[in-house]
């Protein structure tokens, strides 16, 4: 069975001047989302989900081909867990 992740605390997001900000109340951070970010993390915020899950979804969001995103969608997965945003789960 493959990697999934799930989000680790629930973020509040707000969208301000065309850019999507999260606060997360567990951790005290506030981060800047890139839209791959955000993607991502609106795919966790609802269900846990492999990196399969979580390309197919990035790509729809951003009319991008699959195929092409998910090395993008892997490095932002390993940024968001490095900040415990997201975290490995088993399925």
């Amino acid at each position: 069975m493959g990697t999934s992740w799930r989000a680790a605390f629930p973020l509040e997001r707000r969208e301000l001047d065309g850019e999507t900000v999260a606060y997360c109340d567990a951790t005290g951070d506030t981060l800047k989302l890139a839209p791959i970010a955000r993607a991502v993390l609106d795919v966790l915020s609802r269900a846990p989900a492999d990196l399969q899950a979580l390309s197919a979804a990035a790509a729809e969001a951003l009319a991008a081909d699959e195929e092409a995103i998910e090395p993008a969608v892997a490095d932002t997965v390993e940024d968001l867990e490095s900040l415990g945003i997201v975290e490995r789960v088993s399925l």
